[in-house]
């Protein structure tokens, strides 16, 4: 009798490695899942899917979708049984079969799980209109049946909003005529890592000399 397998740990949640290692598990877990008849499908694939944090995609080679995680309804709106058979270019506008080809064929190639993998920003449409930034990581699925690639995408808007906020406090503090450092007190030795452009001016301080 087989057990539903806990999901494997991706590791932190901002880490580069983390969204290729979450989909390559999940691209293991759709090839699964295709492979046997409905029936006879393992439970720990199903358990794998839904707990994927971000919306999963599996993709065949005409580009529609196949199957989808239950996290997909959250991120774009519909259904997961809805979208089958709708072209993957719906949600991810631009994103079709020969895209989705050329994007694999030029990204990496994971040797342990022998997978080439993609990973790019795009637009995404929910409900079919509204528009929002998303990350996408693109997995080539071998053995896979039907299915040709596992898309796994991310809501990226916070994120955004957050760099465009950081980068509008940059601004502000290069337009300052006040000499500024910043101190990261969690680093060992607790180095400055910013000198606004008022601080080379004050005398005997070298912009370049004080960070780091």
């Amino acid at each position: 009798m087989e057990h539903p397998a806990s999901p494997p740990d991706p590791g932190p949640a901002d880490s580069p490695a983390a969204p290729r290692q979450t989909l390559s598990a999940a691209a293991r877990a759709l090839r699964r899942r295709r492979a046997k008849p409905l029936a006879r499908r393992r439970p720990a694939a199903d358990v794998l899917l839904q707990a994927v944090p971000h919306a999963l995609i599996g993709v065949d080679a005409q580009g529609r979708i196949r199957v989808a995680s239950p996290t997909v309804a959250n991120l774009f709106g519909e259904e997961p049984d809805r979208l089958l058979g709708k072209p993957l270019s719906s949600l991810l506008p631009g994103l079709d079969a020969p895209t989705a080809q050329q994007r694999t064929r030029d990204g990496l190639y994971l040797r342990n799980t022998r997978t080439h993998v993609a990973r790019f920003d795009a637009t995404a449409r929910r409900h079919g209109e509204t528009e929002f930034p998303a990350e996408v990581s693109l997995a080539q699925v071998e053995d896979g049946g039907d299915l040709r690639y596992a898309c796994l995408v991310r809501d990226v808007t916070d994120r955004r909003m957050a760099d465009g906020l950081l980068a509008l406090y940059v601004r502000a503090l290069d337009c300052s005529s006040n000499g500024v450092l910043l101190i990261d007190l969690g680093l060992p030795g607790q180095p400055i890592v910013y000198a606004n452009h008022a601080f080379q001016h004050l005398p005997g301080h070298d912009r370049g000399d004080a960070v780091g």
